[in-house]
C-alpha cells in the first residue's frame, strides 16, 4: 500500500463516522457514567475551537502579525499579543500548560492521566540517557534502560525494554527505540479495545509511515549530497496528513454520551489546535505557502 493511498483510506474512514475495519482500531465507547459533569463542561469549551472558516482566515493572513492579530480576535488574546512577537512562544506554552491542568482536574481514571503525562516522562528519560556517552547494546543497555525506568517510577516497562533491545538491537537509534517504548507504554496503560487504545495505535501507525518517508529522503540526500527542498515540503505534507488523519478520529468522541472519551479528544484536539498556531506564527522569513501547508484541521 502506497503513502498516499494509506492516508486516504485513513482519512475517509476516521472523519465518516463509519468503522474502521483497520485491524487495531476497532474500539467500544466506555459510556462511563462518572465523566457526566466533564463531558457536560467540554462540551460547552468545544465551541471556542478554531474552525475551518477561523483557519482560512489564519491562512490567508501573510504576515505573522495580521495572524497574531486575528488570533486575538478568535479567544487567544489571552496568550497572543500582536504587538509583542518574542512572547508569543511562552504564550502558547501556557496554553498548553492550562489545557494539561484542566484534562486532569476532570480525568477520573489514573490510567488516562499516565497516558497523557507519559511525553513528559519520556522527555526526561531522553535527557538522562543522552548524557552517557557511547550506550551499549544488548543485555547491558537493557539493564541501563530498566535501572532508569525503575528509578523513574515505571518498572513495568522492562518487560517491554528487554523485548524491544533483543528484537532490535541493532538498528534502532535511542531516539526509536524511546519512541517504541513510549507507544509500548500508552498501549499497556490503555484498555483493550478502548477509544484511547485505538488512538494509541492509529499515532503509532502514522509514527512508522512517517520515519519510513523520512529515512527515504535522509537515504536520497546521502547519495546525492544535496537538499531537496521538494522532498522537505512532501515530507510537512505528509506529517499535515497525518495529522488531519488525527484529528479525524478525535472527532468521533462527540458520538459518545459519556465516558472519558470526549475529555480525552478536547484534550488533543486542542494540542493539535495550538500545533497549527504555531506553525502559523513561524518567523517572518519562512515561506508563507509552506507554512500553511503544515497547518492541520479537519
Amino acid at each position: 500500500m502506497t503513502v498516499q493511498h494509506y492516508i486516504r483510506q485513513l482519512t475517509v474512514r476516521s472523519i465518516s463516522g463509519r468503522t474502521m475495519p483497520t485491524e487495531g482500531l476497532e474500539f467500544v465507547f466506555s459510556e462511563d457514567t462518572r465523566y457526566g459533569y466533564a463531558v457536560g463542561r467540554v462540551r460547552a469549551l468545544e465551541a471556542r475551537l478554531l474552525g475551518a472558516t477561523d483557519y482560512e482566515r489564519l491562512v490567508a493572513a501573510e504576515q505573522t502579525e495580521a495572524v497574531a492579530r486575528t488570533l486575538m480576535n478568535c479567544g487567544y488574546e489571552r496568550w497572543i499579543d500582536a504587538e509583542k512577537p518574542d512572547l508569543w512562544a511562552s504564550g502558547l506554552r501556557r496554553a498548553s500548560e492550562e489545557n494539561r491542568q484542566r484534562f486532569l482536574s476532570l480525568c477520573l481514571d489514573e490510567w488516562l492521566a499516565q497516558l497523557v503525562q507519559l511525553p513528559d516522562f519520556f522527555r526526561d528519560v531522553r535527557r538522562r540517557l543522552k548524557v552517557v556517552r557511547n550506550l551499549p547494546r544488548g543485555d547491558h543497555f537493557s539493564a541501563l534502560l530498566c535501572r532508569e525506568f525503575q528509578r523513574l517510577g515505571w518498572a513495568s516497562l522492562d518487560a517491554h525494554v528487554c523485548r524491544l533491545v533483543g528484537n532490535d538491537a541493532g538498528s534502532l537509534t535511542l531516539d526509536e527505540l524511546l519512541d517504541e517504548l513510549e507507544f509500548e507504554a500508552a498501549l499497556a496503560l490503555a484498555p483493550r479495545r478502548s477509544f484511547a487504545a485505538a488512538f494509541v495505535r492509529l499515532r503509532q501507525a502514522n509514527y512508522h509511515v512517517f520515519r519510513r518517508e523520512r529515512e527515504t529522503a535522509r537515504r536520497e540526500f546521502m547519495t546525492s549530497g544535496q537538499v531537496d527542498l521538494g522532498q522537505a515540503d512532501r515530507l510537512g505534507l505528509l506529517e499535515r496528513d497525518l495529522r488531519v488523519a488525527e484529528i479525524g478520529f478525535l472527532k468521533r468522541a462527540r458520538f459518545a454520551t459519556f465516558g472519558f472519551e470526549p475529555v480525552m479528544a478536547f484534550y488533543y484536539l486542542v494540542e493539535h489546535e495550538l500545533r497549527n498556531i504555531s506553525c502559523l506564527l513561524l518567523p517572518a522569513d519562512s515561506v508563507p505557502a509552506r507554512r500553511r501547508n503544515l497547518v492541520a484541521y479537519a
